[in-house]
């Protein structure tokens, strides 16, 4: 089969069990069905709603389907990315390339510091140093974090209190973590329940790579 005829397709709930295909070149287009769904069924359904219909799929097709339209990171999230997990790295520099012209994404985390992790406050973290899977090192104490931080972007600023914007973002990375063979958890449901309602800490611009080895206690 050659890679033109090679289809990847992004499977979602029309209602009454019945589903519907996206084709691979709506991943450059936005994703009005997804957004349909975020208002009809909310974020974490319709985050789940992308799910990959496995069959042949060619990686040197699809990249060069979705190069046509695509977003870039700039330096300061590359370098950030630099300090991550390489499956984590590898799974956003493919989700930057996945989104559609009117999304675009930033990387606001990846590994912190003790001083960076500590001064955080705790409205916005429950983790001490080294207990964030932010705070991963590799056996050299390099950094090695296994947890991003991501935000999309609007005109070149974060909307911070535009959810929908960031269960969007989601839902492309969750694809993007399906096509490099990754398993990971969204900090909108981190016990993965299929609820986003009962999080003691909500952050929908959080994932971790769910395989990740258990974080030691905070210090005293």
């Amino acid at each position: 089969m050659k890679n033109h005829e090679k289809r990847l397709n992004l499977v979602y709930p029309i209602g009454r069990g019945r589903s519907r295909s996206l084709g691979l070149e709506a991943l450059t287009k936005p994703f009005w069905p997804v957004r349909r769904f975020w208002r009809r069924l909310g974020p974490l359904d319709a985050v789940r709603a992308l799910d990959i219909e496995a069959g042949p799929i060619s990686v040197s097709g699809i990249q060069e389907a979705l190069m046509a339209v695509h977003h870039n990171y700039g330096s300061s999230s590359n370098a950030k990315l630099d300090q991550a997990h390489p499956d984590l790295a590898r799974v956003m520099r493919r989700a930057i390339k996945m989104t559609p012209p009117n999304v675009d994404l930033t990387i606001v985390w990846t590994y912190r510091d003790k001083e960076q992790q500590n001064s955080i406050p705790a409205s916005n973290t429950n983790a001490r140093w080294p207990e964030s899977y932010h705070n991963a090192e590799d056996e050299d104490g390099n950094p090695y974090s296994e947890a991003v931080d991501f935000a999309p972007l609007v005109n070149g600023k974060i909307p911070w209190k535009d959810d929908a914007r960031f269960c969007h973002c989601a839902g492309i990375i969750y694809a993007a973590a399906q096509l490099e063979g990754v398993e990971i958890i969204w900090g909108n449901d981190f016990d993965e329940d299929g609820s986003t309602k009962d999080q003691s800490l909500a952050d929908s611009g959080h994932i971790q790579r769910k395989n990740a080895a258990p974080r030691p206690p905070a210090e005293d």
